[in-house]
């Protein structure tokens, strides 16, 4: 869906786009005529920057703090300031996640939880009331950031890889159950950023893995968005960005 397209103002949720990929997508959304909900949920100092960036370039945008691992009650808020503020959401991108490493056994209970309600559950609830918003009649868009240990499982970072796998399977099924009325897609990208724990060094040791030699950067991801939003007949696809490292579990880091 494209705004220029639709004569009303047209409204758009990216969850945790504050800072990294997150925010290239707040911009880009903005630049193509947007009205953006910057999501974040620490980060309110560079969530406003996010929103002054738009303001600049001529979009609009607003800040809205959420914790996502309540996620009925990030959803009420997240869609209740858009609709209150901005108009009716029609375009939700999931892309707020939180990673973390362990194969079988490394991973505690506490970040297990964590994992699964940011990186699925949320995602799922943010669905249901985007849907719900729309009404009998509405129509709209959901990309979901997903990974490419959504498509091959990385048996070192197990509880994030099913996290993601999780991802990919309620794209595929929402893009079924909601058609003709909701497309649904997912963006899977390999490295892009280093985790703030890690550094650089570890994007150069995943771009040795990769079959294309190279990583990927934020612009290679709002590509593929853009392309999503631009596809009238592309729905339930999983648009792998990550120059090959899903043909094979690499013991890379994630975007």
């Amino acid at each position: 869906m494209n705004p220029e397209a639709n004569t009303s103002p047209v409204t758009a949720i990216v969850t945790g786009s504050a800072v990294r990929i997150g925010r290239a997508l707040a911009e880009e959304l903005g630049r193509r005529g947007w009205q953006v909900v910057v999501h974040y949920r620490n980060s309110r100092v560079e969530a406003e920057e996010t929103v002054e960036a738009i303001a600049a370039a001529g979009g609009r945008a607003i800040a809205v703090a959420a914790d996502l691992m309540d996620p009925a009650r990030a959803a009420d808020t997240l869609f209740e300031a858009a609709e209150n503020r901005l108009g009716p959401v029609t375009l939700l991108i999931n892309n707020a996640a939180v990673f973390s490493g362990g194969g079988l056994g490394e991973t505690d209970a506490t970040t297990w939880q964590e994992l699964f309600v940011v990186n699925l559950e949320a995602p799922t609830v943010l669905c249901e009331r985007f849907v719900s918003g729309l009404g009998e009649t509405g129509t709209g868009q959901i990309i979901n950031l997903a990974d490419w240990r959504g498509l091959q499982l990385d048996p070192l970072r197990l509880a994030y890889s099913l996290t993601k796998q999780g991802v990919v399977g309620l794209t595929r099924s929402l893009a079924e159950s909601l058609a003709p009325r909701v497309r649904v897609n997912a963006v899977a990208p390999g490295p892009v950023l280093p985790p703030p724990s890690s550094d650089d060094g570890d994007l150069a040791a995943a771009a040795s893995t990769s079959p294309l030699g190279r990583t990927g950067s934020p612009a290679d991801v709002v590509a593929a968005v853009g392309y999503l939003l631009d596809a009238p007949l592309v729905t339930g696809d999983v648009l792998s960005v990550a120059g090959g490292s899903q043909l094979h579990a690499s013991r890379t880091l994630d975007r």
